[in-house]
């Protein structure tokens, strides 16, 4: 049995039957009238957790990325369209906000270790102790993949923002986003290890 065809007023379809469209048909403008109803709701949802408005968008555009790629696991008799539409926000938002604090974690305790100078510690030491940071540091990058040291070489020695790095390296911001999130995990695993006691 064929779909039925997408209907001609997007405006009149209630949130179950976008989806289903969505489901069924690929349809991208059921997307887009999700997209207007509940913008300003979803990047609310996002605001609670994230810093930045551009985080917000972010998080509301990969959100709606999973609902285009997974609307077919949606289900009715668990709950409203809104209701699934906004745990998926939440828990993008939950995320990246995990993604921000490990990132500003590293970069709290790089600069830490390497401003902290005891009274009792020489100048000479306290270099030695930056230049050991700093070689440890470049040991957790170079064990990182091509593509991903290249996006936290960007990120956070260039300063450039995950959009400028996807328009500098002519990528999706997808692929981008993963590559960071990637590279700080490693980095992040790398780095416990080697200054464990």
């Amino acid at each position: 049995m064929d779909a039925p065809a997408v209907p001609p007023s997007l405006v009149t379809l209630s949130d179950q039957e976008l989806i289903r469209l969505i489901s069924l048909q690929r349809c991208p403008l059921c997307l887009k009238e999700l997209h207007r109803r509940y913008r300003s709701q979803l990047q609310a949802v996002a605001r609670k957790v994230l810093p930045s408005n551009a985080d917000c968008d972010d998080v509301v555009q990969e959100s709606l990325l999973q609902i285009w790629l997974q609307a077919q696991n949606y289900n009715p008799e668990k709950g409203h369209p809104y209701s699934w539409i906004v745990t998926i926000v939440k828990r993008r938002a939950m995320d990246a906000s995990r993604v921000l604090a490990r990132a500003q974690n590293l970069a709290h305790h790089y600069e830490s270790c390497c401003e902290r100078d005891d009274v009792s510690t020489s100048m000479v030491e306290g270099q030695v102790r930056h230049n050991e940071l700093h070689h440890l540091l470049e040991c957790g990058l170079d064990g990182l993949p091509e593509d991903q040291r290249h996006a936290i070489k960007l990120a956070y020695y260039r300063g450039m923002s995950q959009r400028q790095i996807a328009s500098h390296l002519s990528l999706p911001l997808g692929t981008v986003k993963t590559r960071l999130v990637l590279a700080l995990k490693k980095l992040s695993r790398t780095l416990s290890a080697l200054l464990a006691p």
